[in-house]
């Protein structure tokens, strides 16, 4: 038998080996893995690259959805207080200070007989009869798609004729 310190000396020196052949295989395992993810990365950023280049040489254009956030929301034709105004159509119907106007429901039955009339500020292809009544001014328009009644109230000529124009282009534009 040999002596117990001798073996120990030499089980020590053995354990050390491992250790040292260990550490040496963990120091080549990760050199191998940091080369391999760099070899990866580099040809990952190639691509995307080379990818990026291609799309752009196309002139893809990529825009946003548009959001259509209208609530349809009654506007303000006017302000003025000198003015009176009643507006139907189809599917609207629009008063402001409307119990200025007398007669309301005469001057829309008269409307539609009323002489066919040329305004300006309108497309060519709009129907227009107008009937005046003192200062009252009520037209008719008409279009393929709707027929629209108009009656104002006022003496100033020329914001009739703007108003008629404002309220054509909403009510033609409006879904």
């Amino acid at each position: 038998m040999l002596p117990k310190p001798e073996k120990l000396k030499k089980v020590k020196t053995e354990q050390l080996d491992l250790v040292e052949k260990i550490s040496d295989e963990d120091k080549i395992r990760k050199k191998r893995k940091y080369l391999i993810i760099g070899i990866i990365c580099t040809v990952g950023l190639s691509a995307a690259f080379y990818c990026y280049h291609c799309l752009e040489s196309l002139k893809l254009s990529f825009s946003l959805p548009s959001i259509n956030l209208n609530f349809d929301k009654t506007p303000e034709f006017t302000r003025d207080k000198e003015i009176s105004l009643y507006i139907q159509s189809d599917d609207f119907v629009y008063e402001y200070q409307s119990n200025l106007i007398p007669d309301i429901n005469d001057i829309l039955s008269v409307l539609s007989t009323a002489p066919v009339k040329k305004l300006d500020n309108l497309p060519s292809g709009v129907e227009v009869r107008e009937f005046n009544n003192a200062d009252t001014t009520a037209y008719y328009l008409s279009v393929p798609t709707k027929n629209i009644q108009i009656i104002i109230k006022s003496e100033n000529f020329q914001k009739k004729s703007q108003l008629v124009e404002k309220i054509y282009w909403y009510l033609v534009n409006r879904h």
